[in-house]
């Protein structure tokens, strides 16, 4: 969009620092406005797992009884997602569509608030999701997680994030196309993603307090 490519270049250079939560929004936004872009985590992944567990009070919140599978998937579910969700349910494990608007039977996690979308991932045994903050708080609460595939074309806006959290995690093989089956979805090892968040969270907290610094 040409107004919007004008504005950005004639308004964000004002700006003392600019920073974007993905790399290709750094590339974007370098060469529409020519000034040095920075990428920080996003704002859910400054707080530690220990941290989200107090703000939200975690242990007090109901979930769902037995094994379940967390499903968050926000654009149409591909042949495949809708393969893996079953293969799940064959297993025994209850799935649990939250937010689900498709079917009104489904409705039954419709009407959750966000401290209820952060327990249900932590004591999920698994997520299968299209959504970046629902990878996000799979990988904070070491909830293997795999990435769904899409039927559509509309709802890739959030493709470029969910790639920049998966190359800077480690768990870059973590999409549908390349965990296929329960036990790979399953066998996930959180170890190097701690790291290198705590890492990425010290450079980016660094990097806010300079450029809110007078």
């Amino acid at each position: 969009d040409e107004d919007a490519s004008a504005l950005f270049k004639h308004e964000v250079p004002k700006f003392k620092a600019a920073s974007v939560r993905e790399q290709a929004g750094v590339e974007l936004l370098q060469a529409i406005t020519g000034t040095d872009v920075s990428v920080v985590l996003d704002p859910t992944m400054l707080l530690t797992q220990a941290e989200w567990s107090t703000l939200f009070d975690l242990d007090q919140i109901a979930v769902p009884k037995g094994k379940y599978v967390f499903t968050y998937v926000l654009g149409q579910k591909s042949p495949a997602t809708l393969r893996m969700i079953q293969d799940f349910r064959a297993q025994g494990y209850e799935i649990v569509e939250f937010h689900n608007t498709d079917f009104h039977q489904l409705r039954k996690y419709f009407a959750k608030d966000p401290a209820e979308f952060v327990a249900f991932i932590n004591h999920a045994a698994a997520v299968i999701t299209d959504s970046f903050h629902a990878a996000v708080f799979a990988t904070i609460f070491h909830t293997p997680f795999t990435i769904a595939e899409r039927a559509d074309q509309a709802h890739q806006k959030m493709s470029s994030r969910i790639d920049t959290l998966l190359d800077m995690t480690g768990l870059a093989k973590r999409r549908m196309a390349e965990v296929d089956t329960i036990a790979e979805v399953l066998a996930v090892d959180f170890a190097a993603s701690d790291a290198r968040i705590a890492e990425r969270r010290v450079e980016s907290l660094t990097f806010l307090q300079a450029a809110l610094r007078d």
